[in-house]
């Protein structure tokens, strides 16, 4: 039987799952996920350019390439994804909201900008690369840090209450394991944006095989980081919120 003390699921009480599949602010989320896919489709075309040089003969394939070429993708997919999921639970948009998104994008376009190797040059290029890519992870951190400042906002958590104010124990734990979400994503993308400003500070000394070392070590640190902290995953698996995902009645 579920408890009844401040904070938990109650008996009885459950919300129908397409009202908890809404967005917060659905206007809001609509203009952020649009503006957000043509940041991102600037830089998808960015790589597909480099890709059509080389299929069209104007440019050598060189191996580094698509290992470049994966993980810029890469980037690009997670921040999509990390935006379009996690938008569902948005705030009154200020201006931080405006900017980091638009500076995110022009680090990303920096990183496809020297996911072309350089034989004669391939320690500068690998040293740009490497080092907008912690550029993308330390503003990553900020916009996780903005969403922690806004959630903690007063009128957020008023907006919030009154958007679940049918269930109120839902909203304030909602608010409570949003906090923790944006804490621990802050704590892993400071220490993700170290490790790869240390692999730019090797590329003084650069050798080949540190392009291997690092795709391997960022592809096993975006598997690490979307297996703890993808928000839909996360929210499910907590004890106070999970539970009113698998209900299927309106709230009595």
């Amino acid at each position: 039987m579920a408890s009844e003390e401040k904070g938990q699921m109650k008996e009885g009480e459950t919300y129908p799952l397409i009202l908890l599949y809404e967005p917060i602010l659905p206007g809001h989320m609509s203009i952020y996920v649009t503006v957000l896919n043509i940041i991102q489709c600037i830089a998808l075309a960015f790589i597909l350019n480099e890709f059509n040089l080389i299929i069209t003969g104007q440019k050598e394939f060189v191996w580094i390439l698509p290992l470049r070429s994966a993980i810029a993708l890469l980037i690009i997919l997670v921040i999509w994804h990390s935006y379009v999921t996690e938008s569902f639970y948005l705030w009154p948009i200020g201006w931080a909201d405006t900017i980091i998104p638009f500076f995110i994008g022009i680090a990303e376009c920096m990183v496809v900008f020297f996911v072309k190797p350089d034989a004669q040059k391939n320690n500068i290029t690998f040293g740009f690369f490497v080092l907008f890519i912690s550029f993308v992870q330390i503003l990553g951190a900020m916009a996780y840090y903005n969403a922690l400042y806004k959630r903690n906002n007063k009128e957020t958590q008023k907006l919030y209450r009154s958007v679940y104010s049918m269930v109120p124990n839902f909203s304030e734990n909602l608010l409570k394991i949003l906090n923790d979400f944006d804490s621990k994503n802050i704590i892993v993308l400071l220490v993700c944006a170290l490790v790869s400003f240390v692999f730019a500070c090797l590329a003084v000394q650069y050798k080949s095989f540190l392009e291997i070392v690092f795709f391997l070590i960022f592809i096993t640190e975006i598997i690490i980081w979307k297996a703890m902290l993808d928000l839909p995953r996360f929210l499910r698996k907590d004890k106070q919120v999970g539970p009113y995902f698998s209900e299927k009645e309106a709230v009595r």
